[in-house]
């Protein structure tokens, strides 16, 4: 399949991001023609060889990369399992020879070359990108260094992996809690692959941090790292943009920037605005953007039953042991699902006390934010005047019941 020891460039989608695949694929071409890239689909296999036939990508289907990929498909959200996959895909590329794996987001596309990263993995064992590269100040805006915490001191929209025995010891550990422990959980503060990555330092002789203001720009630094149309080229801050991140990019009004975040925005007629419409731009016209609509092959069982979230992390919660007996848990007719349904009461009260939690958690967080938003902008006697208020009406409506 490669080179032996060529690095690999690699990415993960579902058919829903086909139209931003092939807008990553178009401009690696255009910055790096001889790069080799690769798709992980995470779709069923026989919708991961109709995708191949149809775009002529390098495609890859779960099946040939994780032999737990169906399970994890059930139990894993969309999201998740996108993630969840990202260090089974770069062992299974080392492993067909490749002397190093850069992976990179579906939502980035490219501005410079890239060889030089290529490069510094020939010496380096593993390659990141922090989120933020200078102190930011408390003043009520997210994200914050505090989100930056809880989600990762790394954004693994970038990773680059070598070959090299630490490496791959590395990238072995991460398979194991990837796992399982690839979730959202506002309880433990878990953000899916990413979360673990903060100890990868500790792992290796040589883990190179990039500090250059071009590579990784998104929605949590580019205040810090202001883009600019120069000479032909865009730069971000004083460094030459290599690479963009166009997470959570709201396609229909890109002055937000991302719906993540409060921190910055894109006037119209800005250098920056200009960067995110061009990418708007090219996504909408892209040649696979019917893909968007073919629905996640994962989303329902094979009877067109819907799964849910709440179904999702009870099967979760069973053991390795348990999961085995159902088998491919997509095939449950009635009567096996009747099954599971039994062994999700059996743990009801346990499992709702836990999406209580969850949902109580998600509330606060929403709520801190809000409350910074209106301490900032109309002040501590007008925001807290609004709590009293509405604290008031719960009170009254309480009373009602």
């Amino acid at each position: 399949m490669a080179n032996m020891g060529s690095v690999a460039y690699c990415t993960i989608a579902s058919a829903n991001y086909l139209a931003r695949v092939d807008v990553f694929a178009q401009s690696l071409r255009e910055v790096n023609p001889e790069a080799k890239l690769y798709v992980l689909l995470c779709e069923r296999p026989e919708v991961c060889r109709r995708v191949a036939d149809e775009t002529g990508l390098a495609v890859i289907s779960p099946d040939q990369i994780c032999t737990d990929w169906l399970q994890m498909a059930f139990y894993y959200e969309i999201i998740e399992y996108n993630t969840a996959l990202k260090p089974f895909l770069i062992e299974y590329l080392l492993g067909c020879g490749h002397g190093g794996v850069l992976y990179f987001d579906p939502d980035i596309a490219f501005y410079a070359p890239t060889q030089h990263l290529e490069a510094l993995l020939d010496e380096q064992d593993i390659l990141l990108t922090p989120h933020a590269h200078q102190p930011i100040a408390d003043d009520g805006l997210t994200p914050d260094m505090e989100t930056y915490i809880r989600g990762g001191q790394f954004n693994l929209g970038f990773v680059g992996f070598s070959a090299r025995p630490q490496a791959r010891a590395a990238l072995q550990w991460w398979q194991s809690v990837c796992l399982e422990k690839c979730i959202f959980d506002t309880d433990h503060k878990y953000f899916v692959d990413q979360f673990w990555a903060a100890i990868f330092p500790s792992f290796v002789d040589k883990c190179h941090v990039i500090r250059d203001l071009g590579h990784n720009v998104a929605y949590w630094n580019v205040f810090q790292r202001p883009v600019v149309h120069r000479d032909g080229r865009w730069h971000a801050g004083a460094d030459r943009l290599v690479f963009f991140h166009f997470s959570g990019l709201d396609m229909v009004d890109p002055t937000r920037v991302s719906r993540h975040q409060n921190r910055v925005k894109a006037p119209v007629g800005s250098e920056l605005h200009q960067l995110l419409m061009n990418y708007v731009e090219r996504v909408t016209l892209s040649q696979w953007a019917g893909y968007a609509y073919l629905p996640y092959s994962f989303a329902t069982f094979r009877d067109g039953y819907v799964i849910d979230v709440e179904l999702r992390r009870t099967f979760l919660a069973l053991s390795r042991i348990e999961r085995a007996t159902y088998g491919d848990p997509f095939a449950m007719t009635g009567r096996v699902l009747a099954i599971a349904k039994l062994d999700i009461n059996a743990s009801r009260l346990e499992f709702q006390a836990r999406a209580y939690r969850r949902r109580t958690a998600r509330f606060v967080q929403r709520a801190r934010e809000e409350l910074r938003i209106k301490l900032r902008e109309q002040g501590v006697i007008v925001t807290i005047a609004h709590a009293m208020r509405y604290i008031c009406r719960k009170l009254r409506i309480c009373n009602q019941q």
